[in-house]
């Protein structure tokens, strides 16, 4: 996932169907880019911690690869 918050804080990932998290700090221009493992279908649960405060989430759903393979995305 890609994105951009304010600067100088740091991005939360969290795979909300694996438990998965992880977080990045961001430079100045608050540009961050995290690689988490996700299946078709996951929901990934994005927000920022600036010092002690938390931002509020967004929840992205993953879509379906196509493949048939993995996670939520069934049969070929």
């Amino acid at each position: 996932m890609r994105g951009r918050v304010p600067g100088g804080t740091t991005a939360i990932v969290e795979n909300l169907s694996t438990g998965d998290l992880i977080g990045k700090s961001t430079e100045e221009t608050g540009k961050f880019e995290i690689r988490i493992g996700a299946s078709s279908y996951d929901r990934l649960n994005l927000y920022y911690f600036d010092g002690l405060e938390r931002s509020q989430s967004i929840v992205v759903l993953v879509p379906a690869d196509g493949s048939g393979e993995g996670g939520a995305g069934g049969a070929p």
